[in-house]
């Protein structure tokens, strides 16, 4: 019986040290701004002026800071991510770690609700961060 959690209680510390260091050596790409028709691969979806850069930090009506840990080596996590709401998407942004690419799954830039889905690259983490803004 106390083997059995003696494993446990290592189980959680080497859990909580690959949370650590995943933390740590985290790669953030750079975001770019393109037009959110082409944008299904991209981390940033605008409206008609086609600059994120210059939104209202008052107008931002969901914000979600994602950090899921791989599990094993060869598998990829996906998860999505969703809000809906009253007022009109002008700008969506998903800044990611390296290998993980985000998609508008349905709604979007124009409408009062979006679904993303994020992919992280084989055995690696799911760390997003998602900004989205509305007029």
């Amino acid at each position: 019986m106390q083997s059995t959690k003696m494993v446990k209680v290592m189980f959680v510390v080497a859990l909580i040290a690959i949370a650590f260091c995943s933390a740590s050596s985290l790669n953030l790409e750079s975001v770019a701004t393109v037009d959110h028709r082409n944008a299904s691969l991209h981390d940033t979806w605008t409206g008609g002026s086609g600059v994120c850069t210059n939104v209202d930090r008052r107008d931002l009506v969901y914000y979600n800071h994602a950090n899921l840990l791989a599990i094993s080596l060869g598998s990829t996590i996906t998860s999505t991510y969703s809000w809906s709401g009253s007022r009109t998407i002008y700008c969506i942004e998903v800044v990611t770690n390296f290998g993980t690419t985000a998609q508008i799954s349905s709604g979007g830039v124009g409408f009062d609700s979006t679904s993303l889905s994020i992919q992280s690259e084989a055995g690696r983490d799911l760390e997003a961060i998602i900004y989205i803004y509305g007029d």
